[in-house]
């Protein structure tokens, strides 16, 4: 997955075996990693699952995430499902964490 900010590229890389849920949750890793790279820190998150679903007629692209830390958080992420399952996966993570490494950039 890679990131831009600032007009710097972030890389972030996870492998993972073949087959549609194992790569779901692979792309949502390499997710979290770009974004530890867009931070230069270690964010103390983990992928707790990722799950394509159908609800209200769409198709929607969910993620659970958990931060530990000083105060623990369970974050979710979802996004509309698009043609590629693996970015939706990815988005679905920036969405999760969106606030938080909204408020560690503005702290910087």
């Amino acid at each position: 997955v890679s990131l831009e900010w600032h007009g710097r590229i972030c890389t972030g890389e996870a492998t993972g075996e073949a087959g549609d849920l194992i790569e779901l949750r692979t792309a949502a890793i390499a997710a979290v990693a770009a974004l530890e790279q867009v931070v230069n820190d270690q964010l103390a998150v983990k992928v707790v699952g990722v799950k394509q679903v159908r609800a209200f007629d769409s198709e929607l692209m969910v993620v659970s995430l958990h931060r530990s830390g000083g105060s623990p958080q369970r974050l979710v992420g979802a996004v509309p499902g698009g043609r590629d399952a693996r970015a939706s996966a990815a988005i679905a993570v920036l969405n999760g964490l969106n606030r938080t490494v909204g408020n560690y950039l503005s702290v910087r």
